[in-house]
């Protein structure tokens, strides 16, 4: 009970009567053990070194010695290997949603990835055909040939 309040993930009925629900997760979680490494926007000479635990398309867990409050955003990177000097992806653009106190000094970190919006390019899209124009296209024609040798049929070849 009191490390489930730790790590804030508190029990709910949820709206569809299914059980209780575990936390507030919006997708399945896939546990890694990746390197990764976190800065400040304001701060990008200022590298922490953390494990990242856990991931899915929405946010992610990450263990470090530093600590950023909640609401800080960040600069995340995933590093290919333990001495954190090759990156393994760009960085991407996160908000600290919770933390919580782990085990010998270290601070688990609940991260939301902030999504950026697309921008629509109107130039050089396609339009879609309406129903009148799909409707006055030709269709497709298929065509065969017999082909003969000689004055013999191929197909009679054999008999």
């Amino acid at each position: 009970m009191n490390e489930r309040l730790l790590n804030n993930e508190e029990m709910f009925t949820a709206a569809n009567e299914r059980s209780l629900c575990r936390g507030r997760r919006i997708a399945p979680r896939t546990e890694v053990c990746r390197p990764a490494v976190a800065w400040g926007k304001a701060t990008p000479d200022k590298k922490v070194e953390g494990v990242m635990l856990d991931l899915n398309p929405y946010g992610m867990k990450l263990r470090m010695l530093h600590s950023f409050p909640p609401g800080t955003e960040l600069m995340v990177q995933m590093m290919r290997d333990e001495g954190f000097t090759i990156p393994l992806s760009p960085p991407i653009e996160v908000r600290v949603v919770r933390t919580a106190k782990a085990m010998a000094g270290l601070t688990d970190h609940g991260i939301k990835v902030t999504l950026s919006k697309i921008r629509r390019s109107e130039e050089g899209r396609p339009t879609p055909l309406t129903r009148a124009q799909a409707l006055r296209r030709r269709p497709t024609r298929m065509h065969t040939v017999d082909y003969t040798v000689g004055n013999r049929d191929p197909r009679r070849m054999g008999k």
